[in-house]
């Protein structure tokens, strides 16, 4: 008994830092829809009462269709914005991650042209001091969406793209 009190101490000691890697679900679940003044964007919880989103999205309105009050809590340097949301309480949040590297996988929900809940991949192809460049199809409406690495960590937010009218999806019907 002793022996298998001792084993098990070493093996919780060995994993103190241990944190499990979110699902596919769970990181689904932190992403959100949000209506602003001006349109459609996407943000994501990263506390209980607080959202991330691309700054140049404007004032949110409603988060996954809730009406709520925002106040912002913090300004970015570049277009990221951490917003208190009053009238929503968020069940799961998001970590925050370190700054990726090049060739790094990235995945991200957006809301494309309108579309809801769309899910995309893509890789880092570059980063500097001044962004953080993927090589993946981004569309008007993923503004403002967490993009998360490997360990389901946010390493940033969806702020521009380079082609304005260049966003194409094909639908299929079951």
């Amino acid at each position: 008994m002793k022996h298998t009190l001792a084993a098990l101490l070493v093996l919780l000691a060995g994993c103190g830092g241990c944190a499990s890697i979110p699902t596919h679900t769970d990181l689904r679940s932190v992403n959100h829809r949000l209506t602003t003044a001006s349109g459609i964007c996407s943000g994501t919880a990263v506390g209980p009462d607080l959202l991330v989103t691309a700054l140049h999205c404007g004032k949110v309105v409603q988060v996954s269709g809730v009406p709520v009050e925002v106040e912002t809590v913090e300004t970015g340097k570049r277009d990221f914005v951490l917003l208190r949301v009053k009238g929503l309480e968020f069940k799961r949040w998001a970590r925050r991650g370190d700054l990726p590297r090049q060739g790094d996988r990235l995945r991200w929900w957006g809301n494309p042209v309108g579309e809801t809940d769309v899910y995309r991949e893509g890789y880092v192809a570059r980063v500097d001091e001044n962004a953080i460049v993927i090589a993946a199809q981004i569309c008007k409406g993923d503004s403002g969406a967490g993009l998360f690495n490997e360990r389901g960590e946010v390493v940033g937010v969806v702020s521009a793209m380079t082609a304005d009218q260049h966003c194409q999806f094909a639908l299929s019907f079951p």
